[in-house]
């Protein structure tokens, strides 16, 4: 599958008014007050309905779930979660790191529904579709256990995206076991 690199437009102009912005940190243009499409939010508006996106959506859906505090301890570990996403895409998304943690507190915060989050991802194959299993599982069982109300969510997720569910269960009873042994 061939995917458009991302290409940064030019920010020193408005594409209302045509006047070039003489501050390059400029927020909005100096000629109209419209505000200006700066790298960052170029980045987040790119990937923002991609597949890593996406992924760190659902990541923020699971880290809420339960009302959970986001510790020092869990932040980290939701960090390193995400730098997992950057490595499994790098080879078609790659320099977007920073933007998965603005996608992360965007969705914590507010978001898209799972529904839709659902109907908009495109898992290619089985080892995307594993990866999103096991980094979701990842994160439910920082703290040990899974509660109802994430494997409810994780469930709702599983049927939503019209991957198999024995396949889950299975890959749930192997994150159990290891859990249960330590």
């Amino acid at each position: 599958m061939f995917f458009l690199k991302f290409k940064l437009q030019d920010l020193n102009t408005c594409k209302f008014c045509l006047q070039s912005v003489l501050e390059k940190d400029a927020k909005f243009c100096i000629f109209c007050g419209a505000e200006l499409n700066h790298p960052a939010k170029q980045r987040f508006n790119y990937i923002y309905d991609k597949n890593p996106a996406i992924m760190v959506a659902f990541l923020a859906k699971m880290a809420k779930v339960d009302n959970r505090i986001i510790t020092k301890e869990l932040s980290k570990f939701i960090s390193s979660l995400l730098d997992k996403i950057d490595i499994f895409y790098s080879k078609d998304y790659s320099g977007f790191r920073n933007t998965y943690a603005n996608i992360f507190e965007q969705e914590k915060n507010k978001g898209r529904s799972i529904n839709e989050l659902c109907s908009n991802i495109r898992i290619l194959n089985t080892k995307e579709a594993d990866f999103l299993i096991c980094l979701l599982l990842d994160l439910i069982y920082f703290n040990k256990k899974m509660s109802a109300n994430e494997n409810t969510l994780m469930e709702n997720i599983i049927i939503g995206l019209r991957l198999n569910l024995i396949s889950f269960r299975e890959i749930k009873l192997r994150y159990e076991q290891i859990y249960d042994f330590n």
